[in-house]
């Protein structure tokens, strides 16, 4: 039965065939691949063909077209397509030298505009905060500014507002110490281990 060939590159063979294989011998005689038939792969419609299936052929429609690869052939072109770009990056850049300028000038562009999406207050902030930091370092008192910037942190940023009637999970945070209803705390544990003797 004779059905088209295509190869990653585009060209077409029509060659009739039995089996998978016989046909295999045949895409590696007329095309010059290199490539052993064991490596190479037919596929119709997405589903490989078997070797040894003598039927497949056979059952195919007359107008099919098997798509054939292998994986050195493949390999091979990546290569090839790989040493075009970076020839033609070093092509470019040889033409343009300030192109990595007007790369950075984009990054540039897109960090100010990041920048400039950040409130003037909290710009405020980190540069106070700068401030504080080298004076603390000028002072030697580095490990005093990073324990109560962390305290600053953490009191007044990291706790979050509370609604009007709602509780802490951390009893410390709440009006006489109230734990949440279920907790655990050390006065049950110590109950419990009384009530036990």
């Amino acid at each position: 039965m004779a059905v088209t060939v295509v190869l990653l590159d585009g060209r077409e063979f029509s060659l009739a065939s039995e089996t998978p294989a016989a046909l295999k011998r045949k895409v590696c005689a007329a095309a010059t691949l290199g490539v052993e038939p064991g490596e190479l792969r037919l596929a119709h419609d997405g589903a490989l063909l078997a070797d040894h299936d003598r039927d497949v052929l056979a059952s195919l429609p007359p107008d099919a077209r098997l798509v054939c690869w292998s994986p050195r052939y493949t390999r091979r072109r990546s290569d090839e397509a790989l040493e075009l770009a970076s020839a033609r990056r070093r092509r470019a850049a040889a033409a343009d030298p300030d192109g990595a300028l007007r790369r950075l000038g984009r990054h540039a562009a897109l960090a100010r505009d990041a920048a400039l999406r950040i409130p003037l207050r909290w710009w405020a902030v980190a540069a106070a905060w700068a401030g504080v930091g080298a004076a603390a370092v000028r002072a030697e008192m580095l490990p005093l500014f990073l324990f109560v910037s962390g305290l600053v942190a953490i009191f007044g940023f990291g706790l979050g507002e509370r609604r009007l009637g709602e509780e802490s999970a951390y009893t410390v945070f709440n009006d006489g110490y109230r734990a949440l209803p279920g907790q655990l705390r050390a006065e049950d544990l110590e109950r419990d281990l009384l009530r036990g003797i």
